[in-house]
């Protein structure tokens, strides 16, 4: 019996990492077939260019929406440990992965919202970092008007506001080759 042990569990973690690939593979396709951005990792070198161009204070409260894995608000907090950072997550496998790093790296003031961008007040926040696709981030402008406080700084990676819609205060390139562009509201 003892000899079947490695056989079965071989044949055990198979199935349960299938059933992974399944999960993230119709969660891909219902992400994409909703218009919606799928999650993918901003690169290391923009999320250090917007850690270096962002202006944090103790009373900063930073929202990400659609922050994925929360690698951005992470590196955040190394700056600025004492402000606020909100995460919002829709979806399931990103929302999780956020949820392991908060707890590996043990920081108590980044929090994860698991709920649509759209749903989330933002009447506090001082900062808003999205990765959105165009479509989304012109949809997502009428909310960032009527609900950010006077001041509030928007940083969007890669996919600009309309230009007819909102004009960047200031655009910075990553040596990564991504761009971000920031609003002041």
């Amino acid at each position: 019996m003892t000899e079947l042990f490695p056989v079965i569990a071989t044949y055990l973690l198979a199935i349960i990492l299938s059933l992974v690939v399944i999960s993230l593979s119709v969660s891909l396709v219902t992400t994409l077939s909703n218009g919606e951005a799928p999650f993918v990792r901003s690169k290391k070198k923009t999320v250090d260019l917007l850690v270096q161009i962002i202006e944090l204070s103790p009373q900063s409260r930073v929202y990400e929406l659609g922050s994925g894995d929360g690698r951005i608000l992470s590196s955040l907090h190394s700056k600025e440990p004492r402000a606020e950072y909100w995460g919002v997550e829709k979806n399931y496998w990103p929302a999780l992965l956020f949820w392991i790093r908060k707890n590996i790296e043990k920081r108590d003031t980044v929090n994860l919202k698991k709920s649509d961008l759209f749903d989330v007040d933002l009447t506090k926040a001082t900062h808003v970092i999205i990765y959105l696709l165009t479509k989304e981030t012109a949809r997502l402008l009428p909310k960032l008007e009527k609900e950010l406080p006077v001041n509030s700084v928007v940083y969007s990676i890669d996919f600009p506001f309309p230009e007819e819609q909102k004009e960047p205060e200031s655009v910075h390139r990553s040596p990564a080759g991504q761009t971000i562009y920031v609003y002041r509201f």
